[in-house]
């Protein structure tokens, strides 16, 4: 197998990987805007990039393709460049999502009690969206249901029971009939979900960066190579055209 078989082989895998990016990123997005109302904008932000990420990925393998087909140098020299670039905005993302998502996480149950304080306050939005959330996480509350003692509503919120209906929830602790509710905490659910997703996308990114620095070396290398030969072909005919001249 050639060096350029071996570049296109290294280039269809860091195709693929980009792909596994997008989807990942993508699914992460979609989970930000079904959880809107609790999803941080930490992990929207780092998402949203791993996707463009993707997206740049798989368009400069095409590049960088074409570059070896058609054995331009310059278009080499270009990819490999760019590829760099990508790696370290890529290595960038894999440090933040290392470093910071565990701090983020910490900060979870702080901002989901102030919204959890907003719940039975007017705000329809507000209210259905946790109610969403927490059937969807099979959660009840922050830390767990009994944090709905500390919040304005009276009892717990619809979503918080199994089987969810209208004010399902309301005067739980009072009444003697109690439903039967979710008691394991939003949080812990809501963190797990994301480190889920998060060592996923870190993964499959710490993969296409290994991927990118084998292309990038044989990219230059083939360049490389395309220059010499070109210069000893220049030379060559040079030499064989050129006038003879005899002392």
């Amino acid at each position: 197998m050639c060096t350029r078989d071996v570049f296109f082989f290294f280039n269809f895998l860091q195709f693929l990987t980009g792909t596994a990016i997008i989807v990942v990123g993508s699914f992460s997005l979609d989970k930000g805007r079904e959880f809107d109302i609790l999803y941080s904008w930490v992990y929207i932000t780092l998402s949203a990039i791993g996707v463009a990420s993707g997206v740049l990925t798989i368009i400069f393998t095409s590049v960088g393709c074409i570059g070896a087909f058609k054995e331009k140098k310059s278009t080499l020299f270009w990819y490999g460049g760019l590829e760099l670039l990508l790696l370290l905005i890529q290595i960038t993302v894999f440090v933040l999502l290392i470093v910071y998502g565990g701090e983020v996480a910490e900060l979870v149950p702080s901002w989901m009690r102030d919204i959890f304080k907003k719940y039975g306050q007017g705000d329809d939005d507000l209210d259905n969206s946790l109610n969403d959330v927490q059937e969807a996480l099979q959660c009840c509350g922050v830390i767990g249901y009994e944090d709905w003692k500390e919040f304005p509503y009276q009892g717990v919120s619809d979503g918080c029971c199994v089987n969810r209906f209208k004010d399902c929830g309301r005067y739980y602790f009072t009444n003697p009939y109690q439903p039967e509710i979710w008691e394991t905490g939003c949080a812990s659910a809501m963190k797990d979900a994301l480190s889920v997703l998060l060592m996923i996308l870190s993964g499959v990114i710490g993969l296409v960066a290994l991927f990118q620095i084998i292309c990038c070396i044989i990219a230059f290398a083939i360049a490389s190579r395309i220059k010499m030969t070109k210069s000893q072909s220049t030379t060559t005919l040079y030499y064989n055209s050129g006038p003879i001249v005899t002392l």
